[in-house]
């Protein structure tokens, strides 16, 4: 006899039975009657009683008429005498005289013999079933093969029953069923299941056992009223559960049995206790699913455990696990990536807990740690925002022992109420969203620090500023000891965070500028000449430089002075957030203005679609007889004209000098009326409107700019003999700028918008030679001057990092010498195609000078796309009448550059007036 002692204090005993012998006994008219399991005195072993029958050291419950019998029937086989032939009688045929196969149904119990196997075939091809009125397969001589159930097994007393026999496996993928699913055999070499095994008492019974491994997985379920798993006087190696153990009472039970391992990763429920070890010994348990129990998901009483590891769910309504003081659990180990929780309390007073190296374990407000003491060796964190407290007045020495990171998430006050102590290697995080919401570990007792404290700074939030240069009570405590020095590390590359012991039991962050970086000096070359000093650069600037970012040399300059002298400066705290090089170089980008000049981008590709348009309308012809242009009266059939011209152009300039290129597009409309003033002039005005729209390429510092252009353009044309013109346009107009770029790191956008004065002129002389009755060459020189003034403008939408940008003003002179060829079609169709080179004789890098608004003292200069000088332009046209009068032609031409290519498309329509 052993006595227990449960959770609430009451005392309860139980006796080991005796190993007995199994013999196949006849089945009894008296089963249908209500009984349950008590503990037999005379028989020193549980047996099944009528439902009246007190019970001790076991669950109460009523049982039907089909449980009454099976423990009795079964534990009565030690005196009946062997009457079974081996084999199933109907319903299933030997593959040879010790394979059996059931494939159909069978009503009568199936015996098993030495070395004999059977299979149970519920294939699609195949319903095996076997269902007895007593016990479904009985296993009886020395040694058995292999029990395979893809079908279904089911008895009343038992599905299956192998007391006393050996047995290699039983694997089960169907159903087997009974009071008792599976006794099992005295030795078994393994059991698998992922299909279902169910007993109206117990799932599966092991009593006076051997085996090697009990494995339930997938979709598998073991399950009985009282007993998913039962073991008495059992010696199991392991228990694997990724599927289903369940019982109303105890999910797995071992009674004076020996388990090596219970491992689950699926779950393990029951009534009273999801796993419960009485006089017992289990070498660990390894939870990663759910272990529950409406009483206590794990109980130990008069056992031995080496070890509890959990990083799923322990639950119990009372006690997620509870050991009595008989008993000795060495360890409770907390693992997994904050997966683990314990609901209910962890009653264990002699064992100590902790949380395993690179585990991280989230602290709750509702645990309950009754336990002898408490240690992180990986990540413990208060993780949700607001007070949290942590409970440590039921460890028994009061400590919260630190050897790995305790993190505070950002707005969130920790508190542990007992002692803190942190080792040498331990390590507290702050995480820092911005200036008022960061984490605090508040500590009611004593907080022990050691010399050179490790405090980690994670500034979670990019782009937060705030107006302060310290964050106060990083640590509080009723008493503070040691911390007199600390050791802080943080994830900002650019500033560097320390803290100060107060005289109030408190720790405070300070924060600053990280050191200055300076180059390495350069080889000493002769001693004659000393080599002058190398100029400091910050740390912004190196990586900057490091990183080949041309563009953003001097704007992380800017910056790099801004860290150095006002470290909590609007612009400075911008940048505090950075952990790496890579995030320091994009962020420096993003700060630029539109390093490609996009405003300036769009007009060029806005004013060259219509310099197209009017060169396009002043074009000569070689041939009287064929006008396209105004050198010759009868190609606009009549002395004045009107016509439109809607256009359109798409531009794609590639990388170019370390800057970003861009795409532009370009919808325009351009209406124009002239009429000729002499027989050999001819003069016009036109009113042109295009809408331009940029965006550039870089994927890190997007940007775009819209810009609407408005242009009032003078035109005329004058011939100096039959085949020789000059040409000649004017123009002056306005563009209305808005540009935006994203800067990411801060999480916002700055917008700009601004005007700019525009003025064109150009000119032109050509001479034109007939290459039959209708085809002529027309070579001509061009020159065509752009001069562009943009205003001075202040972003908004991005507080200290939107720029004040200064005024500037680019210039184009592009000189060209082009040919052009035409044919005409006797229908009056007319086709021409020209070719061209140019030179920009003004062309230059384009630049920018602003400050920010954070800092308007310190301007700096971003150079964009330097582009080639040279040109090639082409083009196809071709033009036709209406019977009306009305002229139509169509234009498509292209400019390239290297790196640039723009395309325009216009129409126009022409008419007399």
């Amino acid at each position: 006899m052993r006595k227990h002692r449960n959770m609430h204090g009451d005392d309860f005993f139980t006796r080991h039975p005796r190993a007995t012998s199994i013999h196949w006994p006849q089945r009894r008219a008296s089963m249908n009657k209500i009984h349950r399991t008590v503990w037999s005195e005379s028989r020193q072993a549980h047996v099944v009683a009528h439902e009246g029958a007190a019970t001790r050291g076991m669950p109460s419950s009523t049982r039907s008429a089909i449980a009454s019998a099976v423990v009795v029937t079964l534990a009565s086989m030690a005196s009946a005498p062997a009457m079974a032939i081996p084999g199933c009688p109907d319903g299933a045929y030997s593959d040879s005289d010790r394979m059996f196969t059931v494939s159909g149904l069978t009503s009568q119990t199936c015996f098993i013999g030495p070395g004999e196997s059977l299979t149970v075939d519920g294939t699609a091809s195949a319903n095996g079933a076997i269902e007895s009125s007593w016990i479904g397969v009985v296993l009886h001589g020395s040694t058995v093969d292999t029990i395979n159930n893809s079908g279904s097994i089911s008895g009343v007393s038992a599905g299956i029953s192998a007391e006393l026999a050996t047995a290699n496996s039983i694997a089960n993928t169907g159903s087997i069923s009974g009071g008792i699913g599976i006794f099992a055999p005295t030795t078994l070499t393994s059991m698998t299941n992922s299909g279902f095994i169910t007993g109206i008492y117990e799932g599966f019974h092991a009593s006076g056992s051997t085996i090697n491994s009990i494995t339930n997985s997938g979709s598998g379920k073991i399950s009985g009223n009282d007993y998913g798993i039962y073991t008495q006087s059992t010696h199991i190696t392991s228990i694997n559960n990724s599927g289903t153990i369940s019982a109303n009472a105890n999910a797995i039970a071992g009674f004076s049995s020996n388990i090596g391992s219970i491992t689950n990763s699926g779950t393990i429920s029951g009534g009273g206790f999801g796993i419960y070890a009485a006089g017992s010994s289990i070498s660990g348990i390894t939870n990663s699913g759910t272990i529950s129990a409406q009483s206590t998901g794990i109980g130990v009483n008069y056992s031995t455990i080496n070890d509890i590891t959990n990083s799923g769910t322990i639950s119990g309504v009372h006690q997620s696990i509870y050991v009595d003081s008989e008993s000795s659990l060495l360890s409770i180990t907390i693992d997994g990536n904050s997966t683990a929780k314990f609901i209910g309390t962890v009653f264990a007073t002699n064992t100590p807990v902790s949380i395993a190296s690179g585990a991280t374990y989230t602290l709750r407000d509702t645990d309950v740690f009754w336990v002898k003491s408490f240690t992180n060796n990986g990540t413990a964190q208060f993780a949700v925002e607001g007070p949290r407290t942590f409970s440590l007045d039921l460890v028994s020495d009061n400590t919260f022992v630190n050897n790995g990171t305790l993190a505070v998430a950002a707005g969130t006050t920790g508190t542990l109420t007992g002692n803190y102590t942190q080792s040498a290697e331990g390590v507290l995080r702050t995480h820092i969203a911005d200036e008022g919401t960061y984490g605090q570990l508040v500590v009611t007792g004593t907080a022990t620090l050691p010399s050179n404290a490790k405090i980690d700074v994670n500034v979670a939030t990019p782009g937060f500023a705030f107006n302060k240069t310290s964050f106060d009570n990083i640590i509080s405590a009723g008493t503070l000891l040691g911390g007199d020095t600390f050791t802080v590390t943080d994830n900002s590359l650019l500033f560097e965070f320390s803290a100060v012991k107060d005289n109030d039991n408190t720790v405070d962050l300070t924060l600053a500028a990280a050191p200055t970086s300076s180059p390495a000096p350069a080889p000493a070359p002769d001693a004659a000449a000393a080599p002058a000093p190398a100029a400091s650069r910050s740390l912004v600037e190196q990586i900057v430089r490091d990183a080949g970012n041309s563009p953003a040399l001097p704007a992380a300059r800017v910056l790099g002075q801004l860290f150095a002298n006002d470290p909590t400066g609007a612009v400075a705290l911008m940048f505090v957030s950075l952990g790496n090089n890579a995030a320091v170089n994009n962020a420096v980008t993003q700060t630029l203005p539109s390093p490609s000049g996009g405003n300036v981008a769009a007009a060029h590709a806005a004013l060259g679609g219509m310099s197209l348009v009017i060169r396009d309308r002043i074009a000569p012809t070689q041939d009287l007889s064929v006008k396209l242009g105004l050198s010759s009266g009868d190609g606009f059939y009549g002395d004045q004209k009107v016509w439109v011209k809607p256009f359109g152009s798409w531009a794609d300039q590639g990388d170019r000098s370390g800057a970003s290129g861009y795409k532009a597009s370009t919808s325009g409309l351009a209406f124009g009326a002239d009429a000729t003033v002499s027989d050999t002039t001819r003069l016009g005005v036109s009113l042109a409107y295009a809408a331009a729209n940029t965006d550039g390429k870089s994927s890190i510092a997007p940007n775009r700019t819209n810009v609407d252009v408005y242009q009032l353009i003078g035109y005329g044309s004058h011939s100096l003999d039959p085949v020789t013109d000059i040409n000649f346009q004017a123009g002056l107009g306005q563009n209305k700028n808005k540009g935006q770029r994203s800067i990411s790191f801060a999480g916002t956008t700055a917008s700009g918008s601004f005007d700019s004065l525009v003025a064109t002129l150009g000119g032109g002389v050509s001479r034109s030679f007939k290459l039959g009755e209708a085809a002529g060459f027309t070579p001509s020189l061009q020159a065509d001057y752009t001069w562009i003034k943009d205003s001075a403008y202040t972003e908004r939408g991005a507080g200290a990092l939107n720029l004040n940008v200064a005024g500037r003003t680019t210039e184009e002179l592009i000189l060209a010498a082009d040919g052009k060829l035409s044919h005409r079609y006797a229908s009056g169709t007319s086709v021409t195609a020209n070719l061209g080179l140019g030179y920009d004789t003004l062309s230059k890098q384009s630049s920018i000078t602003a400050a920010f608004a954070g800092a308007p003292g310190l301007a700096f200069t971003t150079q964009g796309i330097d582009p080639s000088p040279w040109l090639v332009r082409g083009g196809l046209g071709i033009a036709t009448q209406t019977q009306s009068g009305m002229e139509i032609s169509a234009r498509y031409d292209v400019e390239y550059r290297e790196a640039f290519l723009n395309q325009t498309a216009s129409v126009k329509l022409r008419w007399a007036f």
